[in-house]
């Protein structure tokens, strides 16, 4: 009696393996294979290096940061004329890092950094000051700039970044 409840065991326990393999190839492993995860050099590229120019460029002075995907920055100032620069670190908070890359898509930074059109007037042409970004995103570069790109003032794009300069200034 002993040997048939050991043989009917592995008989059940070789049948449940070969019904499982294949339910397992058949069904879950094609699932998976067709599942697309983003490699982790594409996840941490995100980047935004911010410049201004302009009427600071005279003074020596202009200040720019640079953000990357964990939300530290680093903001690089000079508080004064012939004063050495200042280095300053930080964090951004979450919800503006979440907005950030929210906001941050290609489609909106392909709209904001196509070339703007010939007789645009700048505010660094009579000494104000105009911002240039360099965004890195999901393995892309854009450049914004407010002086050579067609820009709209109003967009998301663009005042989520001011408030990543007054943020990294303060």
């Amino acid at each position: 009696m002993e040997k048939h409840l050991f043989l009917s065991f592995l008989f059940t326990f070789f049948i449940g393996l070969l019904a499982g393999g294949y339910l397992y190839v058949s069904g879950a492993a094609g699932f998976f294979a067709n599942l697309e995860v983003k490699e982790e050099a594409e996840l941490t590229t995100f980047t935004i290096v911010g410049n201004r120019y302009g009427g600071c460029m005279t003074s020596s002075s202009c200040p720019s940061f640079r953000v990357l995907a964990d939300g530290s920055y680093v903001y690089i100032y000079s508080p004064a004329v012939g004063q050495a620069s200042v280095r300053r670190e930080g964090v951004l908070s979450f919800g503006l890092l979440r907005d950030l890359q929210k906001i941050l898509t290609p489609r909106s930074l392909t709209r904001q950094s196509q070339a703007a059109p010939e007789g645009k007037t700048c505010a660094s042409f009579t000494d104000g000051i105009d911002a240039l970004y360099e965004i890195k995103a999901g393995g892309a570069s854009y450049v914004i700039d407010t002086c050579t790109t067609n820009i709209d003032e109003e967009s998301s794009v663009i005042k989520v970044l001011e408030v990543v300069w007054e943020k990294v200034a303060e």
